[in-house]
């Protein structure tokens, strides 16, 4: 089981219930560029959907994004495999549901920073993440967290069509080409 590797580069929808019939047909990326996503202004997931020729409108204040949904200014709300359970639970608004067989993916990895000056404690913390990663350890401490269980329970990942998505804001040294660290579900 390597889910636990992709919590946050694979995003579902937040779709108003109203419309299951209209997301059963999309299939590609096409199909999705006749949506409207909606997002934060500043997030870097607003700059991704663009760079795919995706339609985002977007807005400064996060709870204000489920109401524009609701409100139709957008079609969709993509989130995070690891947030969207419990964002819909806290936020309590019961016309919005995950929509159930499309998943967005895309690289987005997350690095450490250490001071300039330690090489020591960056090599030990990218030895202890590849020991982890190898021995299985990481993904067993994520899967174990609590708020990331309903997602692997009830989330049907390997049966969802994953539409791939360009970071263009990766830097060219980004080691994508080792699967461990991002990929799972195909």
């Amino acid at each position: 089981m390597n889910e636990a590797f992709v919590l946050l580069i694979l995003r579902v929808l937040v779709i108003r219930k109203e419309d299951r019939d209209i997301f059963s047909a999309v299939s590609n990326i096409e199909d999705l560029q006749q949506l409207v996503a909606g997002q934060g202004h500043d997030w870097p997931d607003t700059k991704f959907l663009r760079a795919n020729q995706l339609s985002v409108t977007t807005s400064s204040v996060y709870d204000g994004l489920f109401q524009m949904l609701i409100a139709r200014r957008f079609d969709y709300f993509p989130r995070g495999i690891n947030e969207v359970w419990q964002e819909l639970e806290t936020q309590k608004y019961p016309e919005l549901i995950i929509e159930e067989h499309l998943m967005l993916h895309y690289p987005l990895p997350i690095y450490f920073f250490v001071n300039n000056n330690n090489q020591v404690l960056a090599n030990r913390i990218e030895e202890g993440l590849k020991r982890s990663i190898e021995d299985g350890s990481f993904e067993h401490l994520l899967a174990s967290y609590p708020g990331h269980k309903k997602a692997f329970e009830t989330g049907r990942f390997n049966q969802r069509d994953i539409i791939e998505l360009y970071n263009p804001l990766l830097p060219a040294n980004t080691p994508l080409q080792n699967h461990k660290l991002w990929h799972s579900f195909k």
